[in-house]
């Protein structure tokens, strides 16, 4: 009952959430079918922001455990873990307009980041798995496709220059690209933070995730999870729905959940 407890604190349709981010061929198919930790990480994610959605200072302090615990199944969960602070000022005072006072941003800031922090921390050295997880953003990936903007942009350029048979290999170009993608996704989602302060803090992690999803070295279409499990509570335009919707299912046809191409559509 996470969404609806979300929708009913933010504003947003319990029925289309639920479905795009529950019932939806991609989380069904790739993510289930595959047993992917990217629907672990989502779930935490909207289970620690429902609780932050109740407003409470208890509600942040274990909203943001939870966010932290995610960050650690998933790094893109950071970005629910740093969005909490808007939302959870955007709950204590829904009709406010303008920015918060400095005083909440900073107190509520620091009670968030000294949680996950910590809990990131014990999660970690805890489990015996140390930091390690903190490296999935490398941009030594190996995995090579034209679903990440930046290396979709290092093979385009290679093949323009008449790289044609190393055009899909990781080198030193690629990587760079890779890291400016990365450093980009860093700019986008602290903008948005900036912006959720003043005014609809939910869909600006919608679109921060769904930059992210897309601007990380490797991409497989599970990835779209990260913003889709929300993404049902914002999305009123319906020109959004039909991308989101041809998103998904030409996802599901043309990937199957290990992460290869379908047999189909392989030359």
């Amino acid at each position: 009952m996470t969404l609806p407890s979300i929708a009913r604190r933010i504003g947003g349709r319990t029925e289309l959430g639920l479905w795009l981010g529950v019932a939806s061929p991609l989380t069904l198919v790739l993510g289930v079918g595959g047993g992917h930790n990217d629907l672990l990480m989502a779930g935490l994610l909207v289970a620690g922001l429902a609780v932050v959605c109740q407003g409470s200072w208890t509600a942040l302090v274990l909203g943001s455990a939870i966010l932290g615990i995610a960050s650690v199944v998933k790094t893109p969960a950071v970005a629910g873990l740093a969005f909490a602070v808007p939302i959870w000022l955007h709950v204590r005072q829904p009709h406010r307009r303008g920015l918060p006072p400095v005083r909440m941003i900073v107190s509520s800031s620091a009670v968030a980041g000294a949680v996950g922090i910590a809990t990131m921390t014990i999660v970690s050295v805890g489990s015996g798995l140390g930091w390690a997880w903190v490296h999935e953003i490398s941009s030594d990936i190996s995995v090579v496709n034209w679903l990440s903007v930046p290396t979709a942009i290092a093979i385009f350029l290679k093949l323009a220059t008449g790289h044609v048979s190393g055009a899909t290999s990781l080198d030193a170009s690629m990587r760079f690209i890779r890291s400016l993608g990365s450093a980009l996704t860093g700019v986008v989602l602290a903008v948005l933070w900036f912006v959720a302060l003043r005014r609809a803090p939910l869909t600006c992690l919608v679109i921060g995730l769904g930059a992210a999803a897309v601007l990380v070295p490797a991409v497989q279409p599970w990835y779209y999870c990260w913003a889709l499990v929300l993404a049902g509570l914002v999305v009123t335009r319906r020109w959004v729905w039909i991308v989101l919707m041809t998103t998904i299912v030409s996802s599901v046809i043309m990937i199957r959940p290990n992460g290869r191409a379908s047999r189909w559509i392989r030359p």
